[in-house]
């Protein structure tokens, strides 16, 4: 697993979808699955690696960070 997925991934949501916390379940060659914290227990298959940023600046793009990036976006915040 890519180090910075450990921690966990942070979705942005959107207008139809809340935000939330999520873990990575699964890891493929150049996908993942994600699993909800807490929450609705939502699941997502087949994120892809490259839809997962690693820079938060707390818009929807892209739908997917890394915790530690979301963490970093809060704090200066």
């Amino acid at each position: 697993m890519r180090p910075s997925f450990e921690a966990g991934i942070y979705y942005t949501g959107d207008m139809t979808n809340s935000s939330g916390h999520f873990r990575v379940t699964n890891e493929g060659r150049t996908t993942v699955t994600l699993t909800e914290i807490n929450g609705e227990g939502r699941i997502f298959h087949g994120i892809f690696h490259s839809q997962i940023g690693e820079v938060y600046q707390g818009t929807c793009d892209p739908r997917f960070v890394t915790k530690y990036a979301y963490q970093a976006y809060r704090i200066k915040h």
